[in-house]
């Protein structure tokens, strides 16, 4: 069996060597991609990349042709990344209208692949079913995260 069949994975990276016959003499091929040139390509690369922002919008902004009330606000970093991410449906407001009497403030739930909080405000029906007002996602749980947070939900609603 080839052992070069095995090995394929369809990387494109390799070293060439030369061998001179006549002295035995062997070396490297020069090589044009230095340590600047590695940074450049991963910020490039970096450059190109769907942001966090664009992709989260990219996943919201079709449910505006099935929900015409959804609802979203975010914030960005300083270096212009998704910082807090706050979203609701067309029917949190009037759900939040009805059952205010009492609002779950959960921040326990669970944690993504950022570890990043995220916090759902909810409340129960007169079914005693949970209704949803509201989600976020909190980049930390500093202070003045939770300060946006509430100022974006009171605001929708």
């Amino acid at each position: 069996m080839d052992p070069r069949l095995i090995t394929r994975c369809g990387c494109e990276a390799r070293i060439k060597v030369h061998v001179d016959d006549t002295s035995g003499q062997w070396g490297f091929e020069t090589v044009g991609f230095e340590i600047k040139d590695i940074y450049n390509a991963i910020e490039k690369q970096r450059r190109a990349s769907v942001t966090d922002i664009e992709a989260a919008l990219k996943f919201l902004e079709p449910s505006r042709t099935t929900d015409c009330g959804i609802f979203w606000k975010y914030s960005l970093d300083g270096e212009k990344r998704l910082e807090n991410l706050f979203w609701c449906d067309g029917t949190s407001p009037y759900d939040y209208s009805v059952f205010e009497d009492v609002l779950g403030f959960d921040t326990t739930y669970g944690r993504n692949k950022y570890k990043c909080p995220l916090v759902i405000f909810s409340g129960v029906d007169h079914h005693m079913r949970m209704v949803v007002f509201g989600c976020t996602i909190l980049s930390n749980e500093s202070e003045e995260s939770y300060v946006w947070l509430l100022r974006s939900f009171f605001l929708r609603q």
